[in-house]
């Protein structure tokens, strides 16, 4: 398998890598990178599944480790956003040596009940069915219907720019990430790295809820002017909340 990279900044500097939401490509990320570059070396990837990276395989933890340490100097800054946030967490749990801090955007800690988890994939199944059958533009559209997503539709701007760049996007391989990366088919974190901030925008009902019932051990900030969708509508303050975090002793 092979994942496609971009990078920004000085090489020298320490790494901060990122790993994208669902849909996503690894360009998301880049409104965050104009207030980062000066003092960090930016490195982003198309997740397994998506844009030019490699189809989605079960070894794809491994292999997002491999690609992490061969572009970074560990340990490296870890940032994940929504889907990109859980796969930051399991590699983090797997090997927290190689990360000297991991930051997490609006991602789910894991399911624990099976009633939750039952009912997650009878909705997964829903949008494989959806994105099978109607294909792209119809399954976006319903996607960012859905209330996670109120707060965007107050930015439409942003969201056609979220919409439009996600159109790109292979039906099958979505689906196959749906199917398999379920947080009802992963295990729920349970040991969270020594260094971990979560993050949530202030309109985010739901993760607010969330993130209230993390370890009292663990950092969470609210991001004002946001949604779940944070980083891209307010990445200024999601850098702000993170370099401030990061330069406590």
């Amino acid at each position: 398998m092979s994942l496609i990279r971009c990078e920004k900044g000085n090489i020298h500097n320490p790494a901060c890598v990122f790993l994208h939401g669902f849909l996503g490509a690894k360009e998301d990320c880049q409104e965050m990178w104009e207030y980062l570059t000066e003092r960090y070396y930016c490195i982003a990837f198309d997740l397994p599944g998506h844009g030019s990276s490699s189809a989605l395989s079960t070894d794809y933890l491994k292999i997002l480790e491999d690609e992490i340490t061969c572009s970074a100097t560990s340990p490296c800054i870890l940032v994940g956003y929504s889907l990109g946030g859980r796969i930051a967490l399991q590699l983090a749990e797997a090997n927290p040596a190689l990360y000297s801090h991991v930051i997490v955007l609006s991602a789910h800690p894991g399911l624990k009940e099976e009633k939750e988890k039952e009912q997650r994939l009878k909705s997964d199944e829903e949008w494989i069915a959806k994105i099978q059958q109607q294909g792209m533009p119809a399954f976006l559209k319903a996607w960012y219907d859905q209330p996670l997503f109120r707060s965007l539709h107050k930015r439409p701007d942003l969201l056609q720019n979220i919409i439009q760049s996600r159109s790109s996007q292979d039906p099958a391989r979505m689906a196959d990430v749906l199917r398999l990366l379920s947080p009802a088919r992963q295990k729920a974190i349970a040991s969270f790295h020594p260094r971990s901030l979560f993050l949530y925008g202030e309109e985010d009902e739901k993760f607010e809820k969330i993130f209230q019932l993390l370890p009292e051990s663990i950092s969470v900030r609210k991001i004002e002017g946001s949604g779940h969708v944070v980083h891209r509508e307010n990445p200024k303050a999601c850098v702000e909340r993170i370099l401030q975090w990061m330069e406590k002793p």
